[in-house]
């Protein structure tokens, strides 16, 4: 990994994206959850993405 890479990895709050990620899911969750064929889960170790 570069010098830069590895400088701006060091800087992310990878606590902060994690409770935002779960936000966003909590969020399109309820307002989109009923309309979703798929039965989700929360995740519990950070949400990648809203199916």
């Amino acid at each position: 990994m570069s010098k830069l890479t590895h400088n701006i990895l060091r800087v992310i709050d990878y606590g902060r994206m994690r409770r935002i990620r779960n936000e966003n899911y909590t969020y399109l969750d309820s307002k989109l959850g009923r309309l979703n064929k798929l039965n989700l889960t929360t995740p519990t170790k950070g949400a990648f993405s809203y199916i």
